[in-house]
């Protein structure tokens, strides 16, 4: 399996052994689903274990992606939060991003990423209760130095993207939601 370049840290090649772990516990529940539904595609269960890669940046906690006509099923991680939040954050992302595969195999692309059939799988065939659609943990170190402003609000700090900063620079005026004055450069 594709490991990822990040992975010569040992804290992510633990977390990365932890994930292949849960896909292949998951990967047991979705072939024995599937194996006693006539109604959906028959798969070995080779079929279900995706390469993981620990490439993915910014907010986005975790990624499932197979480009058209390929076979190829990749679940990207985003190394900086998996680094911070160790196996919580695996235990939470994997699966959820695992839901996604089950679902491409099961029902295809042209289904809600989040819509009932990926709510099914994820309760009925992989038996998670208690999933979300988007993750809660913090992210660490996101470069945001000098990216701090304020409204109107009393103590309310508005944190900027990258993005959103660079737009700032180039004239891009942003508001305060609840105030509805313009924000303004803390630093």
């Amino acid at each position: 399996m594709n490991q990822g370049k990040s992975l010569l840290d040992p804290r992510l090649q633990s977390l990365n052994d932890r994930a292949l772990d849960i896909v292949a516990q998951l990967a047991v529940k979705a072939d024995l689903y599937s194996s006693s539904q006539s109604s959906l595609p028959k798969y070995d269960r080779a079929s279900y274990i995706p390469n993981i890669r620990f490439d993915l940046r910014g907010r986005t906690g975790g990624q499932f992606i197979c480009l058209p006509g390929s076979t190829d099923l990749v679940i990207r991680v985003n190394a900086a939060l998996a680094a911070a939040h160790g196996e919580a954050f695996i235990d939470e992302i994997v699966p959820h991003e695992f839901g996604h595969l089950v679902v491409h195999l099961f029902y295809g692309d042209q289904i809600r990423p989040h819509g009932k059939e990926w709510k099914f799988v994820m309760s009925e065939v992989l038996g998670i209760r208690n999933f979300r659609t988007v993750h809660s943990f913090a992210v660490p170190g996101n470069g945001r130095a000098g990216a701090r402003f304020a409204c109107g609000c009393p103590g309310k700090v508005h944190e900027l993207s990258a993005v959103r900063l660079r737009r700032y620079k180039e004239g891009t005026r942003y508001v305060c939601r609840v105030c509805g004055r313009v924000l303004r450069p803390l630093d």
